[in-house]
């Protein structure tokens, strides 16, 4: 009799997202004094596991913002100062994953939220992470490793 896997082992990849965003922040929070990150742009430098590259990391000010993500634009307005990071995971020859977190500058209220993607997925909502932004949350998304807006695979 053979048994069938609990989880599909071609899915795991989406389950990378919040273990790369809790190396991300941990790597703020827990490390040791001495080996602690002193600003946003040098977490580009860190090395991560699971085929898992940042592929930017800065500080942005205060205010009213244009920022891409996937090929859409977000006009954002009223945000706090923080720390956006990019990333792509590759979970499999084939497989893209484009992932973001964003961690306020100052203020943090030690919570995170992890923004799932609805429907197909396809996108990273900024719209929605500058909301949990402006209440202090650390904030991840994905887009579940596809692009668009349509079920074209």
């Amino acid at each position: 009799m053979s048994m069938k896997p609990l989880v599909n082992p071609a899915k795991w990849g989406r389950c990378l997202l919040p273990v790369v965003a809790g190396v991300v922040i941990s790597a703020l929070v827990h490390m040791p004094v001495q080996a602690q990150v002193r600003t946003c742009e040098s977490l580009a430098g860190l090395s991560l596991p699971n085929n898992t590259t940042i592929t930017t990391a800065q500080s942005l000010p205060v205010g009213n913002l244009s920022l891409s993500a996937v090929g859409t634009t977000y006009n954002l307005t009223g945000l706090p100062p923080f720390c956006r990071v990019n990333g792509v995971t590759r979970p499999g020859p084939n497989s893209n994953v484009n992932w973001e977190v964003w961690m306020p500058a100052g203020g943090w209220n030690g919570r995170f939220e992890q923004l799932g993607g609805g429907g197909i997925d396809g996108s990273i909502n900024l719209t929605r992470m500058g909301l949990m932004l402006a209440l202090n949350y650390a904030v991840a998304a994905t887009d579940g490793g596809s692009t668009g807006q349509f079920a074209d695979f």
